[in-house]
């Protein structure tokens, strides 16, 4: 047992704490009592970006994504979703902003992620607006219930790349699309040829297509002002420009050695891009002069072409495609390897007012990132 001296230490301990306990609560209280004052200040304090009125939040939430039909990534900071997060108001602003949501780009995510409900979120805060769609998906389950959403809203459908696995997918080719007027093609299931044409699509202008197989009436060719054929045998290719009778932009990536070819004839081409796609595969220089003569193109303004579709005689030959196409160039751009010197090719063409050089030769990594997107580089 404590003793009495004990017990009355502890007595004595215990009341100079509770008066210390009750010192720190004035303390604490005092200490409010002056906070309150900075904490009205704060309270009433509105951030100017904040005070902002929504026509100029607009702004720039409209200058935070890509230019359309360019795509923002579905995901991340640069996403427009982060908008949604940042507080109440910017929310509301981020949701009632159509245009934030008409362009989607859609790539592989995991098979738990439940990103095909937002997917549908974001299709349905486009409202009415005309769509740009960016699909590269490389799951095939994943990519076929992408397009089953994504085709629900083909009639909004204006510009579109779509990697598919083959072009059986009743969802995609069955639906009406008035308004597409861009449209790229990449089939995996190189085997398997189309089932169905494209053809209710009275806008479309712009078509990029890869190495598949697709018919002669796969699209309403005639209508096209914009081709690019991506990884085709010059023969395929001259089938399909017999075709492309209002073409006014050609990209032909060629790959492969063609038999010669009759002349094809493009009235209202205007600039025109021809490199190989596979190096490699360009063995017989005979042949590769051909491609660049068989193009009767009277009214060419623009051309690049690689040196390796010129040789071994690329002043001649460029000369014998310009007097034999009747065209009258303003500017030449010629990529690879140069054989010949700028002084030889200025001096064989002093009219052609432009005559430019890039060692660079395009090959699949630039033409997937975006190379050959119907839009000709042409450098001065």
């Amino acid at each position: 047992m404590s003793s009495p001296a004990e017990l009355a230490v502890d007595r004595a301990y215990i009341a100079e704490t509770r008066a210390r306990i009750l010192a720190m609560k004035h303390s604490i209280a005092s200490l409010q009592a002056e906070m309150i004052p900075a904490q009205e200040r704060l309270d009433s304090y509105v951030y100017p970006v904040l005070s902002l009125p929504n026509e100029i939040i607009y702004e720039i939430f409209g200058h935070f994504i890509p230019p359309y039909p360019l795509c923002p990534p579905f995901t991340g900071l640069l996403s427009p979703m982060v908008l949604t997060h940042i507080c109440h108001r910017w929310r509301e602003i981020a949701l009632a902003m159509p245009s934030l949501w008409r362009a989607i780009e859609l790539e592989d995510h995991a098979d738990d992620d439940p990103i095909f409900e937002a997917v549908e979120c974001w299709l349905d805060r486009s409202r009415g607006l005309p769509l740009s769609i960016c699909q590269t998906c490389y799951t095939e389950a994943f990519a076929d219930k992408c397009e089953e959403i994504l085709a629900l809203h083909s009639a909004r459908w204006e510009h579109v790349n779509l990697r598919l696995y083959n072009l059986s997918h009743r969802a995609i080719v069955t639906h009406a699309m008035p308004l597409i007027r861009q449209l790229e093609i990449r089939v995996d299931s190189i085997d398997e040829s189309p089932p169905v044409s494209y053809r209710d699509m009275p806008r479309l202008r712009s078509v990029t297509l890869w190495d598949f197989h697709y018919p002669a009436g796969f699209l309403p060719w005639s209508q096209l002002t914009s081709l690019t054929l991506v990884c085709k045998p010059f023969a395929e290719c001259a089938d399909v420009l017999r075709d492309t009778v209002n073409l006014i932009h050609c990209e032909l990536a060629i790959c492969g050695l063609s038999d010669r070819q009759p002349d094809v004839r493009l009235e209202h081409l205007q600039s025109l891009a021809l490199m190989p796609f596979d190096l490699l595969s360009w063995l017989d220089t005979e042949e590769t002069t051909q491609s660049l003569n068989t193009l009767i193109t009277p009214a060419l303004r623009m051309l690049q072409v690689s040196n390796d579709l010129l040789v071994p005689h690329p002043i001649e030959t460029l000369s014998t495609f310009i007097s034999k196409a009747g065209c009258r160039l303003d500017s030449v751009h010629i990529t690879g390897s140069r054989s010949v010197s700028k002084r030889s090719y200025r001096a064989a063409f002093p009219s052609i007012k432009i005559i430019s050089f890039e060692k660079k030769n395009f090959h699949y990594s630039d033409l997937y990132s975006g190379y050959v997107r119907g839009v000709l580089v042409f450098q001065t």
